[in-house]
């Protein structure tokens, strides 16, 4: 059976597969499928662990923990902190590798487990298959005595881990300014998630900053707030007036932006002036940037017209990672907010992504809704349906297969029709997109119907 989804493992906390027993399983199947591919292990002996806000998450960490010391690894919890927290220290700091429990923008009663790699980077497929295959394997042996693990605590580390990665992003702010004087006012949005504790930390000594949605309590991460409700956010930044809101999802390696008329800006959009700006300061190596399907036709118009390379993967982060490792780009996401900047971190990272688009409106002293009209977006439908079986049954039934035919047919060469299942959650979702509003809503709207007619 598959475990890992597009982004670990995930599911609501405390039933199969998301129990401690089996988040102890994980854990030492990990450490026998990462020791195997990664030869340079013999000299690490300790494994980071973090976590984001929900109640469930101290009943997950403690379990992996249990399971690391018991295969011989000591366990440095750092606590609250967002995943690109976790990319960055466990290569900074040496760790044979590390677990972050989060089930990102999803509500509270799910959780996840998403492993680094001592490199930084999300286990590949292959490792996480090789960890699947060790899951019920009972055959190793385990230390006993002194070689047990135990718990360091941050204290025994010159500087505490999850301040020095605050400080890091931190650092990415830019001195100047075009209007050095003024500080941007922005409105930020923490999801009551893991960017919480993070974000006076980062942005207060150099913008004057409005704080929402930044008091945990380990039910209310993602509850009608962050990067999956920014209604809220549009109208106090525009009431206010604010220059720019930031919204992050619950493990903060994505964010979305509402500009100062109250705006959405998506992650096509941020892609986007980020790939224009880098290309003019001849940052953007090899003039490639990478995103998925999903991306709105007006993004590659918008590519295209500034001679800029596309290439278009799957959904999912990992398979916009791989593309620009192997085309060797540095940025790269998707248009949920999941960007990638490797001149800066080995995985999506909100805070840094909302760093850079800050940066841009310091330096060149422009609006960020004049910086987001590089993309003229072609209307867009997204319609996700709850499913129960088999997710990609959709493919194969021939009422449905014959009503996302017609639509596609409909569209040719005025639009597109992407259908494709949830790699994190029981849906299936349905986007269409070309000139008319009323004409794509219409037709995702006839095959989300007879998907719940066939499969809900």
């Amino acid at each position: 059976m598959n475990f890992f989804g597009t982004d670990g493992i995930r599911g609501v906390a405390n039933v199969h597969p998301l129990t401690p027993e089996f988040a102890m399983r994980v854990t030492m199947a990990a450490v026998k499928a990462v020791r195997r591919h990664y030869k340079t292990l013999k000299g690490a002996d300790f494994i980071l662990v973090g976590s984001d806000t929900r109640c469930s998450s101290s009943m997950l960490i403690y379990s992996v923990s249990a399971a690391a010391m018991s295969m011989g690894f000591d366990v440095v919890n750092l606590e609250v902190i967002p995943t690109s927290g976790v990319s960055y220290l466990v290569k900074k700091m040496g760790a044979a590798f590390a677990i972050m429990i989060s089930a990102s923008h999803n509500p509270f009663m799910d959780n996840g487990i998403k492993i680094f790699g001592p490199d930084g980077f999300k286990l590949s497929d292959e490792i996480e298959t090789a960890i699947e295959q060790e899951l019920f394997n009972e055959t190793s042996e385990r230390p006993t005595g002194e070689s047990v693990g135990r718990v360091r605590k941050n204290s025994s580390f010159l500087v505490d881990p999850a301040a020095e990665y605050a400080e890091y992003v931190a650092s990415l702010i830019e001195h100047g300014a075009s209007q050095p004087r003024k500080k941007l006012k922005i409105v930020i949005d923490g999801a009551n998630g893991a960017a919480s504790p993070y974000v006076r930390k980062i942005f207060d000594a150099r913008f004057n900053v409005e704080m929402i949605n930044c008091t945990p309590d380990g039910k209310n991460i993602n509850f009608n707030c962050g990067s999956t409700h920014t209604g809220p956010l549009a109208k106090i930044v525009k009431d206010s007036g604010a220059d720019a809101g930031i919204a992050f999802d619950g493990d903060a390696d994505r964010a979305l932006f509402v500009d100062e008329k109250g705006s959405a800006v998506d992650g096509d959009q941020t892609i986007a002036m980020l790939a224009i700006d880098m290309k003019q300061r001849g940052e953007l190596k090899n003039n490639v940037v990478v995103t998925t399907v999903m991306s709105n036709l007006g993004f590659i118009n918008s590519m295209k017209q500034q001679q800029i390379d596309i290439t278009t993967t799957t959904v999912g982060d990992r398979s916009v990672l791989c593309e620009m490792l192997r085309r060797g780009g540095v940025l790269g996401g998707e248009q949920s907010g999941h960007i990638l900047m490797l001149d800066k971190n080995n995985t999506g990272d909100g805070l840094i992504t909302a760093v850079s688009v800050l940066n841009l409106m310091k330096r060149t002293g422009r609006k960020l809704s004049e910086l987001a009209s590089c993309v003229q977006k072609y209307p867009q439908v997204l319609i996700n349906v709850a499913v129960s079986g088999d997710k990609n049954h959709y493919k194969t039934d021939p009422d449905i297969v014959s009503e996302i035919k017609r639509a596609e047919e409909k569209f040719l060469n005025r639009g597109r029709v992407l259908i494709r299942p949830s790699g994190t959650e029981n849906i299936v979702r349905v986007m269409i997109e070309g000139e008319n509003k009323t004409e794509i809503t219409n037709a995702a709207e006839d095959i989300a119907a007879k998907i719940r007619e066939k499969m809900a």
